[in-house]
């Protein structure tokens, strides 16, 4: 009898997991009919077989909870992390920085003797024009010191064209208050412009010394001369002499008929043969162009 008990232990995880062949299993209820041991085993390993998959079950649960959490945490942080860098390259981006001065910046200068003076900013950035004005002694007379510089985002930075002339008014400023009658200076620079604003004269002489002048009202005629065909033709030129943007012309009405028609094709008219913008040495190199192409010779003379 123990010994059939034994077999029927053996026989008994099968018979619960219902993989008994059918003659197994007939001879496993008949011994459980009669056998209170055997029954008595099966109640057991039921038990255990329930405990045990209840603990399966909860660590299995407590496994995914703790996996969720996991991975909540880490898309809470990915998340925070993407945010972030999105907040950041956006400040990046849109932060505004003062540019160092190139030369692909200009001044176009508007005077009106009325009014005063105006300009407008160029350059191949994009950007807030900022200006400060101190009115000052300079070398013994007095000057209004105009101090400007450009601030572009790095995306207006990366923007930029080289080719291209990106003109704009000047913040802070009104020219038109602007005496005519004083002498002025633009310099650019990268100086905090508050601090220009109230520097004492040693300061604002060192901020001189590190700024870039961009244009001065000091005038300069520059008379050129060519010969053509055995003929001479003169031409002078009055401009600005830092920004060497022109401010009168005296044209010579003899000038061959296809240079005339050289430079109306360039400036749009011959009277006054220029516009706001162009500065004196590019007049000259296409008087200097079209008459040496034509086996012709110019030179220029300073009248000041």
């Amino acid at each position: 009898m123990k010994k059939n008990c034994e077999i029927i232990k053996d026989l008994l995880p099968l018979y619960l997991d219902k993989v008994c062949s059918k003659e197994s299993t007939t001879l496993v209820e008949e011994h459980l009919s009669t056998c209170h041991n055997c029954q008595n085993y099966l109640e057991g390993l039921k038990y255990n077989i329930k405990t045990n998959n209840t603990k399966e079950k909860k660590v299995f649960k407590n496994f995914n909870k703790k996996i969720y959490l996991k991975i909540l945490r880490n898309s809470i942080i990915i998340t925070l992390v993407i945010i972030l860098v999105i907040i950041s390259l956006g400040f990046i981006f849109n932060r505004s920085k003062v540019i160092e001065y190139n030369d692909k910046m200009n001044i176009e200068v508007y005077s009106n003797n009325k009014n005063g003076w105006e300009f407008t900013f160029e350059s191949n950035i994009s950007g807030l024009v900022e200006g400060v004005r101190v009115n000052t002694t300079y070398e013994g007379e007095n000057t209004n010191l105009i101090f400007i510089h450009l601030k572009s985002t790095l995306q207006d930075y990366l923007e930029r064209k080289e080719n291209a002339r990106i003109g704009t008014n000047i913040n802070n400023l009104n020219y038109k208050m602007i005496d005519p009658k004083v002498k002025v200076r633009v310099y650019y620079t990268t100086e905090d412009l508050d601090k220009v604003k109230k520097a004492s004269s040693k300061e604002l002489e060192a901020i001189i010394n590190n700024a870039h002048l961009m244009f001065t009202q000091d005038l300069k005629t520059t008379k050129i001369t060519c010969h053509l065909d055995a003929k001479e033709y003169e031409y002078s030129l009055t401009y600005y002499q830092v920004s060497d943007q022109i401010v009168d012309s005296v044209e010579d009405t003899s000038l061959p008929a296809d240079l005339i028609n050289h430079i109306i094709s360039i400036y749009g008219d011959y009277d006054s043969i220029w516009f706001v913008g162009d500065t004196a040495s590019e007049v000259f190199t296409n008087t200097e162009n079209y008459m040496t192409s034509n086996g012709g010779s110019c030179t220029r003379t300073d009248l000041d």
